[in-house]
């Protein structure tokens, strides 16, 4: 926390200017594991129908980050608890926060990964009106490449669909 806000301060910003969203280091990973093999099949459509109670168990596998995003921002990651990812609003710029990691048990596996695009799709269909009127830029941990090929296609449809031009991410150690 402190090197953020340091960092923050060197570099004569705003936290309203900064960034940030979570990796496979900044949960419980043990968390996801139990819960995804608790289900009966881990494709997307079972992603998709995730309930409120089940996501919010993954979710609170973040409970460290969420801490440190609270310290450092003065509100919570996620606008909605049951949503992984989330929409940050300015007069021209909308920044949208991808949790790569809420679904993840194995980075260093091959794909495929998941991110839940469905609750992607209903996060940006809700600020779609936001949408119209900004530059969109996403970003997440994971690049887009380590989602499974029909999770990839269906998140760059929905890029497509709310003119989201750019998508930033890390993860890749190289």
């Amino acid at each position: 926390v402190e090197f953020i806000k340091k960092l923050i301060e060197i570099m004569q910003l705003t936290a309203d200017n900064v960034y940030i969203v979570p990796g496979n280091h900044d949960h419980d990973r043990a968390v996801a594991i139990s819960q995804l093999a608790a289900l009966p099949k881990q494709d997307d459509v079972t992603i998709d129908a995730l309930d409120q109670s089940f996501r919010a168990q993954l979710l609170g596998a973040f409970s460290k980050f969420d801490t440190v995003y609270e310290e450092i921002f003065g509100s919570s990651y996620r606008a909605e608890d049951e949503n992984p990812h989330s929409v940050c609003t300015t007069d021209s710029i909308s920044v949208i926060k991808l949790n790569t990691a809420w679904l993840d048990t194995d980075s260093a596996a091959a794909p495929p990964l998941r991110i839940g695009s469905r609750q992607l799709q209903l996060l940006l269909s809700a600020t779609a009106t936001d949408l119209q009127k900004t530059v969109n830029i996403a970003m997440g941990h994971h690049p887009l490449q380590a989602l499974s090929a029909n999770e990839q296609s269906r998140v760059l449809k929905l890029f497509q669909k709310h003119n989201i031009g750019i998508y930033f991410c890390g993860h890749s150690h190289k």
